[in-house]
Protein backbone atom coordinates (compact mmCIF):
# COMPACT_ATOMS: atom_id res chain seq x y z
CA UNK A 1 0.00 0.00 0.00
CA UNK A 2 1.51 3.80 -0.96
CA UNK A 3 1.83 6.05 1.46
CA UNK A 4 2.97 9.38 1.54
CA UNK A 5 4.91 11.63 3.77
CA UNK A 6 5.61 15.36 3.51
CA UNK A 7 9.21 16.83 2.34
CA UNK A 8 9.26 20.75 2.67
CA UNK A 9 6.72 22.09 0.33
CA UNK A 10 6.34 18.78 -1.66
CA UNK A 11 5.38 14.59 -0.83
CA UNK A 12 7.09 11.92 -0.83
CA UNK A 13 5.34 8.54 -1.89
CA UNK A 14 6.73 4.77 -0.68
CA UNK A 15 5.74 1.53 0.08
CA UNK A 16 5.04 -0.34 3.63
CA UNK A 17 6.90 -4.09 2.88
CA UNK A 18 4.42 -7.16 3.42
CA UNK A 19 4.51 -8.24 6.76
CA UNK A 20 4.92 -5.19 8.77
CA UNK A 21 2.28 -3.51 11.20
CA UNK A 22 2.05 -0.22 10.03
CA UNK A 23 0.27 3.44 11.78
CA UNK A 24 0.13 7.02 11.18
CA UNK A 25 0.61 9.36 13.45
CA UNK A 26 -0.45 13.24 13.27
CA UNK A 27 -0.80 16.49 15.19
CA UNK A 28 -5.14 16.60 16.24
CA UNK A 29 -6.92 17.34 13.88
CA UNK A 30 -8.47 20.77 15.52
CA UNK A 31 -10.45 23.57 14.22
CA UNK A 32 -8.55 26.73 13.58
CA UNK A 33 -10.24 30.11 14.81
CA UNK A 34 -12.46 31.16 12.85
CA UNK A 35 -11.28 34.55 13.20
CA UNK A 36 -7.55 34.79 13.84
CA UNK A 37 -7.44 38.22 14.58
CA UNK A 38 -10.77 38.45 17.27
CA UNK A 39 -8.57 35.29 19.02
CA UNK A 40 -5.31 37.49 19.45
CA UNK A 41 -7.95 40.16 20.74
CA UNK A 42 -10.07 37.69 22.87
CA UNK A 43 -6.33 36.20 24.49
CA UNK A 44 -5.62 40.66 24.93
CA UNK A 45 -9.21 41.04 26.51
CA UNK A 46 -8.63 37.83 28.77
CA UNK A 47 -5.16 38.45 29.98
CA UNK A 48 -3.90 36.03 32.81
CA UNK A 49 -1.46 36.85 35.51
CA UNK A 50 -0.54 40.08 33.48
CA UNK A 51 -2.01 43.32 32.40
CA UNK A 52 -1.23 45.71 29.84
CA UNK A 53 -2.74 48.15 31.27
CA UNK A 54 -0.95 48.24 34.48
CA UNK A 55 2.87 48.08 32.56
CA UNK A 56 1.98 50.38 29.80
CA UNK A 57 1.41 54.21 30.37
CA UNK A 58 2.78 57.57 28.51
CA UNK A 59 6.10 58.17 29.03
CA UNK A 60 7.04 54.56 29.12
CA UNK A 61 9.46 52.96 26.54
CA UNK A 62 8.70 49.37 24.88
CA UNK A 63 10.47 46.87 23.49
CA UNK A 64 8.44 44.13 21.49
CA UNK A 65 10.48 41.13 21.41
CA UNK A 66 9.39 38.79 18.38
CA UNK A 67 10.94 35.13 17.43
CA UNK A 68 12.63 35.22 14.05
CA UNK A 69 12.26 33.40 10.52
CA UNK A 70 13.00 30.23 11.46
CA UNK A 71 9.60 30.10 13.42
CA UNK A 72 6.20 30.57 12.16
CA UNK A 73 4.23 32.53 14.50
CA UNK A 74 2.62 35.00 12.97
CA UNK A 75 3.61 37.72 14.22
CA UNK A 76 2.13 39.89 11.11
CA UNK A 77 -1.41 39.86 12.34
CA UNK A 78 -0.27 40.10 16.23
CA UNK A 79 1.49 43.34 16.33
CA UNK A 80 -0.97 45.85 14.96
CA UNK A 81 -3.75 44.78 17.61
CA UNK A 82 -0.70 45.03 20.41
CA UNK A 83 0.32 48.13 19.19
CA UNK A 84 -3.34 49.46 19.00
CA UNK A 85 -3.75 48.89 22.64
CA UNK A 86 -0.20 50.19 23.17
CA UNK A 87 -1.33 53.41 21.86
CA UNK A 88 -4.47 53.84 23.05
CA UNK A 89 -2.91 53.26 26.64
CA UNK A 90 -1.02 56.38 26.00
CA UNK A 91 2.45 54.99 24.71
CA UNK A 92 3.78 57.12 21.95
CA UNK A 93 4.61 55.30 19.33
CA UNK A 94 8.37 56.74 18.88
CA UNK A 95 9.11 54.95 22.10
CA UNK A 96 8.25 51.45 20.55
CA UNK A 97 10.92 50.21 19.08
CA UNK A 98 10.84 45.68 17.85
CA UNK A 99 13.85 42.95 18.75
CA UNK A 100 14.27 40.04 16.84
CA UNK A 101 15.32 37.25 19.11
CA UNK A 102 17.68 35.20 16.70
CA UNK A 103 19.22 33.45 19.46
CA UNK A 104 22.13 31.67 17.46
CA UNK A 105 20.71 31.84 14.24
CA UNK A 106 21.58 33.77 11.28
CA UNK A 107 20.78 37.48 10.84
CA UNK A 108 17.64 37.87 8.73
CA UNK A 109 17.05 39.81 5.46
CA UNK A 110 15.20 42.98 4.67
CA UNK A 111 12.71 41.36 3.02
CA UNK A 112 11.90 38.51 5.80
CA UNK A 113 11.74 41.25 8.48
CA UNK A 114 8.98 42.46 6.41
CA UNK A 115 7.50 38.92 5.85
CA UNK A 116 7.47 38.99 10.14
CA UNK A 117 6.40 42.15 10.91
CA UNK A 118 4.37 43.04 7.91
CA UNK A 119 5.94 46.01 5.38
CA UNK A 120 4.07 48.97 6.98
CA UNK A 121 5.30 48.04 10.49
CA UNK A 122 8.97 47.31 9.04
CA UNK A 123 8.73 50.46 7.83
CA UNK A 124 7.74 52.95 10.73
CA UNK A 125 9.10 51.69 14.28
CA UNK A 126 12.78 51.02 14.78
CA UNK A 127 13.67 47.19 14.32
CA UNK A 128 16.87 45.44 15.46
CA UNK A 129 18.03 41.99 15.42
CA UNK A 130 19.96 40.47 18.63
CA UNK A 131 23.12 39.98 18.55
CA UNK A 132 24.75 36.98 19.87
CA UNK A 133 28.84 37.38 19.45
CA UNK A 134 29.47 41.28 19.97
CA UNK A 135 30.39 42.24 23.18
CA UNK A 136 29.52 45.75 23.05
CA UNK A 137 25.84 45.20 22.12
CA UNK A 138 25.65 43.08 25.33
CA UNK A 139 24.67 43.98 28.91
CA UNK A 140 26.21 42.37 31.72
CA UNK A 141 23.31 41.33 34.39
CA UNK A 142 25.11 38.97 36.32
CA UNK A 143 25.40 34.99 37.06
CA UNK A 144 22.89 32.22 37.43
CA UNK A 145 22.68 29.87 40.85
CA UNK A 146 25.55 27.98 39.08
CA UNK A 147 27.49 30.72 38.35
CA UNK A 148 26.82 30.90 33.95
CA UNK A 149 27.07 34.62 33.03
CA UNK A 150 23.83 36.31 32.15
CA UNK A 151 24.57 38.88 29.02
CA UNK A 152 21.63 40.12 27.28
CA UNK A 153 21.60 42.18 24.07
CA UNK A 154 21.62 45.57 25.08
CA UNK A 155 18.39 47.30 23.21
CA UNK A 156 16.70 44.55 25.23
CA UNK A 157 17.26 46.57 28.35
CA UNK A 158 17.12 49.39 27.12
CA UNK A 159 12.91 49.75 27.97
CA UNK A 160 10.62 50.06 31.16
CA UNK A 161 8.50 47.46 29.56
CA UNK A 162 9.73 44.21 27.52
CA UNK A 163 6.73 42.03 25.76
CA UNK A 164 7.82 39.02 23.73
CA UNK A 165 5.78 37.22 21.43
CA UNK A 166 6.32 33.95 20.18
CA UNK A 167 4.90 30.16 19.82
CA UNK A 168 4.34 27.16 21.80
CA UNK A 169 5.19 23.71 20.43
CA UNK A 170 7.10 20.79 21.88
CA UNK A 171 10.61 21.47 22.61
CA UNK A 172 13.47 19.71 23.49
CA UNK A 173 15.61 21.86 25.72
CA UNK A 174 12.56 23.32 27.90
CA UNK A 175 9.81 20.85 26.89
CA UNK A 176 7.86 23.54 25.39
CA UNK A 177 8.85 26.83 23.73
CA UNK A 178 7.16 29.94 24.28
CA UNK A 179 7.01 31.99 27.42
CA UNK A 180 10.22 32.97 28.76
CA UNK A 181 12.19 31.31 26.15
CA UNK A 182 11.78 34.37 23.51
CA UNK A 183 14.03 36.30 26.48
CA UNK A 184 16.19 33.94 27.73
CA UNK A 185 17.85 32.29 25.78
CA UNK A 186 16.72 34.24 22.59
CA UNK A 187 18.42 37.61 23.21
CA UNK A 188 21.09 36.92 25.17
CA UNK A 189 25.02 36.19 24.30
CA UNK A 190 26.96 33.25 22.75
CA UNK A 191 27.93 32.35 25.90
CA UNK A 192 24.77 32.13 27.89
CA UNK A 193 22.77 30.76 24.84
CA UNK A 194 25.84 27.92 25.25
CA UNK A 195 25.85 27.84 28.98
CA UNK A 196 21.88 27.32 28.60
CA UNK A 197 21.96 24.13 26.21
CA UNK A 198 24.89 22.48 28.26
CA UNK A 199 22.50 23.17 31.39
CA UNK A 200 19.85 21.82 29.29
CA UNK A 201 21.59 18.01 28.69
CA UNK A 202 22.26 17.64 32.49
CA UNK A 203 19.32 16.27 33.16
CA UNK A 204 19.82 12.65 31.57
CA UNK A 205 17.56 11.11 33.37
CA UNK A 206 14.44 13.40 32.94
CA UNK A 207 12.25 13.74 30.04
CA UNK A 208 12.53 17.23 28.94
CA UNK A 209 11.06 16.89 25.35
CA UNK A 210 6.96 17.68 26.12
CA UNK A 211 7.27 18.00 29.57
CA UNK A 212 6.82 21.48 30.75
CA UNK A 213 7.57 20.91 34.61
CA UNK A 214 11.00 20.15 34.20
CA UNK A 215 14.28 21.82 36.18
CA UNK A 216 15.65 23.46 33.28
CA UNK A 217 12.66 25.47 32.15
CA UNK A 218 12.32 26.44 36.03
CA UNK A 219 15.55 27.71 36.65
CA UNK A 220 14.82 29.63 33.13
CA UNK A 221 12.12 31.04 34.56
CA UNK A 222 13.49 32.29 37.77
CA UNK A 223 16.25 34.07 35.60
CA UNK A 224 13.68 35.71 33.35
CA UNK A 225 11.80 36.94 36.03
CA UNK A 226 15.02 38.69 37.67
CA UNK A 227 15.85 40.15 34.21
CA UNK A 228 12.24 41.34 33.57
CA UNK A 229 9.87 40.23 30.94
CA UNK A 230 6.17 41.90 31.73
CA UNK A 231 4.48 40.52 29.56
CA UNK A 232 3.56 37.84 26.75
CA UNK A 233 1.86 37.17 23.77
CA UNK A 234 2.22 32.95 22.81
CA UNK A 235 0.35 31.45 19.67
CA UNK A 236 -0.87 27.63 19.58
CA UNK A 237 -0.83 26.30 15.57
CA UNK A 238 -2.42 23.48 13.91
CA UNK A 239 -0.91 20.86 12.25
CA UNK A 240 -1.18 22.67 8.99
CA UNK A 241 0.06 26.14 10.58
CA UNK A 242 -3.12 28.25 11.33
CA UNK A 243 -4.11 30.00 14.07
CA UNK A 244 -5.44 27.52 17.02
CA UNK A 245 -6.08 29.42 20.15
CA UNK A 246 -3.59 32.78 21.72
CA UNK A 247 -2.41 33.52 25.15
CA UNK A 248 -1.46 36.85 26.67
CA UNK A 249 0.03 38.34 29.92
CA UNK A 250 2.53 36.56 32.50
CA UNK A 251 5.09 34.71 31.11
CA UNK A 252 4.51 32.19 33.02
CA UNK A 253 0.87 31.67 34.49
CA UNK A 254 0.20 32.66 30.73
CA UNK A 255 2.10 30.08 29.12
CA UNK A 256 1.16 27.37 31.20
CA UNK A 257 -2.39 27.93 29.77
CA UNK A 258 -1.06 28.24 26.19
CA UNK A 259 0.79 24.63 26.50
CA UNK A 260 -2.62 23.06 27.42
CA UNK A 261 -3.66 23.90 24.36
CA UNK A 262 -0.32 23.33 22.97
CA UNK A 263 -1.40 19.62 24.07
CA UNK A 264 -4.29 19.76 22.06
CA UNK A 265 -2.57 19.23 19.41
CA UNK A 266 0.44 17.85 19.50
CA UNK A 267 0.41 15.66 22.87
CA UNK A 268 -0.50 12.70 20.26
CA UNK A 269 -1.18 8.76 20.88
CA UNK A 270 0.69 6.53 19.47
CA UNK A 271 -0.43 2.89 19.39
CA UNK A 272 2.57 0.75 19.79
CA UNK A 273 6.25 1.48 20.04
CA UNK A 274 8.15 0.97 16.62
CA UNK A 275 11.48 -0.82 15.19
CA UNK A 276 11.23 1.74 12.16
CA UNK A 277 10.37 5.15 12.61
CA UNK A 278 9.51 7.29 9.33
CA UNK A 279 9.60 11.55 10.83
CA UNK A 280 9.75 14.12 8.72
CA UNK A 281 10.99 17.56 9.84
CA UNK A 282 7.64 20.02 9.41
CA UNK A 283 7.64 23.08 9.70
CA UNK A 284 11.65 23.12 11.06
CA UNK A 285 12.85 22.73 7.19
CA UNK A 286 15.64 25.41 6.63
CA UNK A 287 18.52 23.11 8.09
CA UNK A 288 20.16 20.50 9.52
CA UNK A 289 20.56 22.25 12.97
CA UNK A 290 16.35 23.05 12.89
CA UNK A 291 15.65 19.73 10.77
CA UNK A 292 17.20 17.10 12.87
CA UNK A 293 14.06 18.36 15.64
CA UNK A 294 12.82 15.13 14.28
CA UNK A 295 14.54 12.98 15.81
CA UNK A 296 13.30 13.78 18.88
CA UNK A 297 9.44 12.81 18.14
CA UNK A 298 11.21 9.24 17.01
CA UNK A 299 12.93 9.08 20.38
CA UNK A 300 10.07 8.89 22.15
CA UNK A 301 8.85 5.66 20.54
CA UNK A 302 11.41 3.89 18.80
CA UNK A 303 12.84 0.75 20.13
CA UNK A 304 16.27 0.45 21.53
CA UNK A 305 18.26 -1.19 18.17
CA UNK A 306 15.42 0.34 15.89
CA UNK A 307 16.03 2.62 13.10
CA UNK A 308 14.96 6.11 12.81
CA UNK A 309 14.18 7.49 8.94
CA UNK A 310 14.13 11.75 8.61
CA UNK A 311 12.42 13.28 5.85
CA UNK A 312 13.85 17.07 5.47
CA UNK A 313 14.98 19.07 2.54
CA UNK A 314 17.50 21.27 5.07
CA UNK A 315 17.04 24.04 2.39
CA UNK A 316 19.74 25.77 4.08
CA UNK A 317 22.46 22.69 4.65
CA UNK A 318 23.88 22.28 7.69
CA UNK A 319 22.93 25.86 9.44
CA UNK A 320 24.73 28.19 12.10
CA UNK A 321 26.59 25.93 13.52
CA UNK A 322 28.98 23.92 11.44
CA UNK A 323 30.71 21.61 14.06
CA UNK A 324 26.96 20.25 14.66
CA UNK A 325 27.03 17.27 12.63
CA UNK A 326 30.57 16.27 14.24
CA UNK A 327 29.63 16.41 17.54
CA UNK A 328 26.57 14.40 16.21
CA UNK A 329 28.83 11.49 14.86
CA UNK A 330 31.51 11.38 18.49
CA UNK A 331 30.71 8.80 20.69
CA UNK A 332 32.25 11.00 23.24
CA UNK A 333 29.83 14.11 22.78
CA UNK A 334 28.51 13.94 26.12
CA UNK A 335 31.84 13.32 28.10
CA UNK A 336 33.06 16.26 25.69
CA UNK A 337 29.98 18.26 27.05
CA UNK A 338 30.39 17.47 31.09
CA UNK A 339 34.16 17.97 30.41
CA UNK A 340 32.80 21.59 29.26
CA UNK A 341 30.56 21.75 32.09
CA UNK A 342 33.00 21.07 34.65
CA UNK A 343 36.33 22.89 33.75
CA UNK A 344 35.38 25.92 30.83
CA UNK A 345 36.65 26.57 27.39
CA UNK A 346 39.74 25.06 28.14
CA UNK A 347 38.21 21.55 27.66
CA UNK A 348 37.56 21.98 24.04
CA UNK A 349 39.93 24.32 22.70
CA UNK A 350 37.79 26.27 19.78
CA UNK A 351 35.04 24.04 19.62
CA UNK A 352 31.63 25.67 19.40
CA UNK A 353 29.80 24.83 23.17
CA UNK A 354 26.33 24.89 21.66
CA UNK A 355 27.25 22.79 18.74
CA UNK A 356 28.42 20.31 21.26
CA UNK A 357 25.42 20.41 23.96
CA UNK A 358 22.89 19.92 21.00
CA UNK A 359 24.94 17.65 19.37
CA UNK A 360 25.77 15.30 22.52
CA UNK A 361 22.39 15.34 23.04
CA UNK A 362 21.38 13.56 19.15
CA UNK A 363 24.24 11.27 19.99
CA UNK A 364 22.69 9.57 22.45
CA UNK A 365 20.10 9.01 20.01
CA UNK A 366 22.24 7.43 17.50
CA UNK A 367 23.66 5.35 19.89
CA UNK A 368 20.67 4.14 20.80
CA UNK A 369 19.28 3.34 17.48
CA UNK A 370 20.43 3.71 14.01
CA UNK A 371 19.86 6.85 12.29
CA UNK A 372 19.02 7.78 8.34
CA UNK A 373 18.05 11.35 6.23
CA UNK A 374 16.69 11.48 3.18
CA UNK A 375 17.81 15.07 1.78
CA UNK A 376 18.88 17.00 -1.08
CA UNK A 377 19.89 19.73 1.07
CA UNK A 378 23.21 18.30 2.32
CA UNK A 379 26.01 16.79 1.56
CA UNK A 380 27.71 12.73 1.79
CA UNK A 381 30.49 14.55 3.81
CA UNK A 382 28.46 15.73 6.59
CA UNK A 383 26.24 13.05 6.86
CA UNK A 384 29.40 10.58 7.22
CA UNK A 385 30.83 13.19 10.12
CA UNK A 386 27.00 12.65 11.93
CA UNK A 387 27.57 9.10 11.22
CA UNK A 388 23.78 9.02 9.74
CA UNK A 389 23.05 7.04 7.02
CA UNK A 390 21.75 8.55 3.52
CA UNK A 391 18.69 7.05 2.08
CA UNK A 392 17.54 7.69 -1.41
CA UNK A 393 14.89 5.23 -1.58
CA UNK A 394 12.45 4.89 1.35
CA UNK A 395 10.68 1.94 0.23
CA UNK A 396 14.09 0.57 -0.24
CA UNK A 397 15.27 1.36 2.81
CA UNK A 398 12.05 0.09 4.33
CA UNK A 399 12.34 -3.70 2.94
CA UNK A 400 16.17 -3.48 3.69
CA UNK A 401 15.18 -2.88 7.21
CA UNK A 402 12.09 -5.09 7.50
CA UNK A 403 14.49 -7.85 6.46
CA UNK A 404 16.80 -7.10 9.56
CA UNK A 405 13.88 -7.21 11.74
CA UNK A 406 12.85 -10.52 10.58
CA UNK A 407 10.18 -9.96 8.17
CA UNK A 408 7.28 -8.28 10.69
CA UNK A 409 8.71 -4.90 11.53
CA UNK A 410 6.27 -2.43 13.54
CA UNK A 411 6.51 0.83 11.45
CA UNK A 412 5.49 3.86 12.79
CA UNK A 413 5.30 7.32 10.30
CA UNK A 414 5.20 10.79 12.34
CA UNK A 415 3.92 13.79 10.14
CA UNK A 416 4.93 17.19 11.28
CA UNK A 417 7.49 15.40 12.92
CA UNK A 418 9.53 18.34 14.63
CA UNK A 419 6.00 19.57 16.47
CA UNK A 420 4.50 15.86 17.62
CA UNK A 421 5.21 14.60 20.98
CA UNK A 422 3.87 10.71 20.56
CA UNK A 423 2.36 9.50 24.01
CA UNK A 424 2.76 5.82 24.62
CA UNK A 425 0.50 3.44 26.24
CA UNK A 426 1.71 3.04 29.97
CA UNK A 427 2.35 -0.53 29.62
CA UNK A 428 4.23 -0.18 25.81
CA UNK A 429 6.97 2.76 27.04
CA UNK A 430 10.48 2.73 26.54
Amino acid sequence: MEHRIRYGHQELSFQIPQGCRFAAIHPKPVSAAPDAQAEIRRALDQEIGASLASLASPGKRVCIICDDISRPTPVSTIVPLLLHRLTTLGVQKEAIYFVLALGSHRRMTHQEVEHKLGAEIAGDFAVYQSSFADPSELLDLGHTEDGAVIEVYRRVMDSDVRIGIGNIVPHNTLGWSGGSKILFPGVTSEETVSKFHMRAMMPRDERIFGNVNNSVRRDVETWTEKIGLHYIINTVLTGEQALYRAVAGHHVLAHRQGVEYARDVFSVPAPYAADIVLVDSYPSDCDFWQGTKGFNAADVVVRDGGSAILVSPFYEGVGPHPEYPVMVGRDDASSLLDALIARGPSAAPGMDPLAVAVGALISRMRQRFDMYVYSDGVEDALLESARIRRTRDLGQTLAELNERYGGHADVLLIHSGAEVVPELPIHNRL
